[in-house]
């Protein structure tokens, strides 16, 4: 074990990738696992406040795609505990979410510098819209993944070679920005597409 590095995503994108590889060959095995790394993520949490949370989108992907399994072995005291979970990352995000519509940053949220963080923050808000329960948080949720995604679509390149890409900042095209700010990787892009195409999605189940 090393204490140089902690990245807190890798074990929700470890369970939802074990979920991935239950769809491929249905062994039991890779449910029992994830189910344990995303108990093991909510049990963690029990003693944290609201305001501590570190959302965590990969986590809220994989209890989504969980819950969506039938045959998924969980018992109703651990669907509550990952509920319970799901709620406190929504909570936490949504209320350091910049929504004065006169703010260069409205839609982004305190926690990310970078459009694509905002876009990661949202595909855990869409995912974690089928997992919580109350109609009030629901609603919290579509208006600010509505205001996010118009974020993105704000400093997203409208025009030229790079028409459609996604920059690292909200900054991108002003004089203060620097190569950094202007530049376009492929996971800024991804996250970005998967927000609006998930988005799209939940709009269309609901309907």
């Amino acid at each position: 074990k090393s204490d140089i590095f902690a990245a807190r995503y890798y074990p929700g994108e470890a369970c939802l990738g074990l979920l991935n590889l239950w769809e491929v060959d249905n062994d039991d095995r890779w449910i029992l696992a994830a189910k344990k790394g995303l108990m093991r993520l909510a049990y963690l949490s029990v003693k944290t406040s609201v305001g501590r949370i570190n959302f965590d989108h990969w986590g809220l992907l994989a209890i989504q795609k969980l819950f969506s399994i039938k045959k998924n072995g969980l018992t109703k005291d651990e669907k509550m505990i990952l509920t319970t979970y799901v709620d406190k990352n929504v909570n936490s995000v949504i209320d350091k979410q910049f929504v004065d519509e006169k703010n260069i940053r409205c839609g982004a949220f305190s926690t990310t510098k970078s459009i694509c963080g905002v876009a990661t923050i949202l595909e855990g808000l869409v995912a974690a819209y089928d997992c919580v329960g109350a109609s009030v948080l629901k609603m919290r949720i579509i208006n600010a993944v509505n205001l996010g995604l118009a974020h993105i679509s704000r400093y997203q390149v409208k025009a030229g070679d790079l028409e459609g890409g996604i920059p690292k900042t909200h900054i991108w095209n002003t004089l203060e920005a620097v190569n950094d700010d202007k530049e376009i990787r492929i996971d800024y892009v991804q996250h970005s597409l998967s927000a609006f195409v998930t988005y799209k999605l939940l709009l269309n189940s609901a309907k």
